[in-house]
């Protein structure tokens, strides 16, 4: 980087809690197939409802899971490092179209274990503003995402810096067009309907070609809502309603999947 760093005391951190949202909307999901547990039987109790007061329905027939796409040859998984970092700066330049873009500075990928502790060294070393979430199960807890806030050209420029020197590998394509239809047929049939009858609303869903279609953009994701709600209630309504990759992943594992 060649933009110096801001004195320690501009630098700021802001604490974000996340709504709980469908599992697959906060990920590019890694749709996990032979390692998951075998599937409950269908008149046993998931462990977050037998632990709480909350209502359970029936899980719907739907089709098969689909097969995942094929992992990504290392010649693909490099094509989308770049198609990424290409992205990221188209979207710095909707604000800034006059940014002149550095030289690749990618230095190689991280893990998803050194991340956050990558990115944030990062950013403070280029004096960013910096927001950390946290789950909305354990707001007191570790930082779960970590994300600059520039406040302008410079510092846009400096963030994009820190995001294409050290990104995660990409070994999957992400789901397929078929996954995404389960995906949804599973939100509609279960995800929302489950929530509503433990007395959460969510808004209508958007039809079903647009939402795949336009994946992974957050057209409509069924949600645990802002109202307040302790976290262990809000953890076992995740689980029980919304947690879609642990349902394909058993799912797949029960039609011997992988």
């Amino acid at each position: 980087m060649t933009r110096p760093s801001l004195p320690t005391q501009a630098r700021a951190r802001r604490r974000t809690r996340p709504a709980l949202v469908a599992a697959s909307a906060l990920t590019v999901i890694a749709l996990a197939g032979c390692a998951a547990p075998a599937p409950a039987e269908p008149d046993t109790i998931p462990d977050a409802a037998s632990e709480t007061s909350l209502v359970l329905i029936p899980m719907p027939d739907l089709e098969p899971v689909p097969d995942p796409a094929p992992p990504l040859t290392a010649a693909e998984s490099e094509a989308a490092r770049l198609a990424d970092a290409d992205a990221q700066w188209a979207a710095l330049l909707v604000t800034y179209p006059d940014a002149v873009r550095p030289a690749d500075p990618f230095a190689g990928y991280i893990s998803e274990a050194d991340r956050l502790d990558v990115r944030r060294a990062c950013y403070d070393a280029e004096g960013l503003t910096i927001e950390e979430g946290f789950a909305a199960t354990d707001p007191d807890g570790p930082a779960i995402s970590i994300s600059a806030q520039p406040q302008d050209e410079a510092e846009a420029i400096a963030a994009w810096g820190c995001d294409a020197t050290h990104p995660i590998q990409r070994t999957a394509s992400g789901p397929t067009d078929a996954e995404l239809g389960w995906i949804y047929d599973y939100l509609v049939a279960y995800s929302a309907p489950c929530l509503e009858a433990n007395g959460i609303d969510n808004p209508p869903a958007a039809p079903r070609d647009e939402w795949v279609t336009k994946w992974p953009d957050y057209v409509w994701f069924p949600s645990t809502g802002t109202a307040p709600m302790d976290p262990e209630t809000e953890q076992a309504l995740f689980e029980l309603c919304l947690d879609v990759d642990t349902k394909m992943a058993e799912l797949r594992a029960a039609q011997g999947q992988g």
